[in-house]
């Protein structure tokens, strides 16, 4: 399917064709993303991004899972200049680990954290949205404003690296 605009493809670089496999003796694409670099960061640390749109309240349930198992996401955040780090996506653990800590259970102040260090601004507020999209009930209102960014991020990223396919297909 020659031409489809390719989600996976986009953001990984690694996928490849729906049904096609790479000969044996084919020389393997390199992903176009290294792999995230994984540290532990204090919630002190994170700065929650001006993009985030979705609601981060509600988390009571969310804090009572971390409580019992423990964060088991990571967090994906990117570096600032001040040392302090931009929340892409985790907007929520980051908030129920913040109310724990503020309830004096301290053992939820270091987060788990694949640092982003690539600088793509469409491709990070693109995975600020898929992040979200299946995590939990969204309200209407989100489910809206997630299709008017995306379709709006995606269409400046189908021009900027000219990329072929529909971008309501993705949007969908």
């Amino acid at each position: 399917m020659a031409g489809k605009f390719n989600l996976n493809q986009l953001l990984s670089g690694a996928s490849t064709q729906a049904g096609e496999k790479p000969a044996a003796d084919a020389e393997q694409e390199t992903p176009r993303r290294p792999p995230l670099k994984i540290v532990s960061l204090s919630v002190h640390d994170l700065m929650p991004s001006a993009d985030n749109f979705y609601s981060v309240e509600k988390v009571e349930e969310l804090k009572g899972s971390i409580e019992m198992f423990g964060v088991l996401q990571n967090l994906t955040v990117k570096p600032l200049d001040n040392g302090k780090y931009e929340i892409i996506a985790g907007h929520r653990r980051h908030r129920a680990c913040s109310e724990l800590v503020a309830e004096g259970k301290k053992e939820y102040e270091y987060v788990p954290c694949g640092l982003q260090t690539e600088r793509d601004e469409i491709k990070e507020r693109i995975l600020l949205i898929m992040t979200n999209s299946t995590t939990r009930e969204l309200s209407d209102w989100e489910k809206m404003k997630q299709a008017e960014e995306l379709n709006k991020h995606f269409s400046e990223l189908k021009k900027r690296d000219n990329l072929t396919g529909r971008v309501r297909d993705l949007v969908a």
